[in-house]
């Protein structure tokens, strides 16, 4: 009976990782605006130092990052382009990332439908509540790369300004 519902909780959560990846592949990054709700920092998380209290930076790197491994998906490091755009674009994928890890958290409950068994109770809390990590390392990073993104337009927009500066 418990080897049964243990494979039909696998099951959920892979069909939920592949519907929440298509999903999030599927939103149109030009309609992200990370400057409004939901995406734009709460005063209490005072830009990202809630979750420096919560030592984010010790545990973060630890848990799983589809990017690592899709090569589809848009690495989530900063590497060598340190261009406006390719910023931006890190700013996107952590409001996608932020909405779709709500949405699995808010969908976890849902496999009650198939177990309501103290298994099933237990495990949807808790597939429910794994996705709060990452909801945080996302509300985490996002006001860091936002500031960088906006001292990169400044110094993009001075570099146009002026593109041959006068060496002395």
């Amino acid at each position: 009976m418990i080897l049964r519902e243990i494979g039909n909780f696998l099951a959920f959560i892979v069909v939920l990782g592949i519907l929440s990846h298509v999903l999030g592949e599927a939103i149109p990054r030009d309609a992200i605006r990370f400057d409004k709700f939901p995406y734009v920092p709460n005063k209490w998380e005072n830009g990202g130092n809630f979750y420096k209290k919560l030592r984010i930076e010790a545990w973060k790197r630890a848990l799983p990052d589809k990017s690592r491994y899709m090569r589809t998906m848009v690495k989530k490091t900063l590497g060598e382009d340190r261009s406006s755009k390719h910023i931006k674009r890190l700013i996107e994928e952590t409001c996608v990332a932020e909405m779709v890890h709500w949405l699995l958290l808010l969908v976890g409950p849902l496999f009650r439908l198939i177990s309501n068994s103290v298994f099933g109770v237990i495990a949807s809390i808790l597939y429910s509540l794994s996705n709060v990590p990452f909801i945080m390392i996302q509300r985490y990073n996002r006001p860091r790369l936002i500031d960088f993104y906006l001292k990169i337009l400044v110094r993009e927009a001075l570099t146009h300004e002026n593109p041959h500066p006068v060496q002395q």
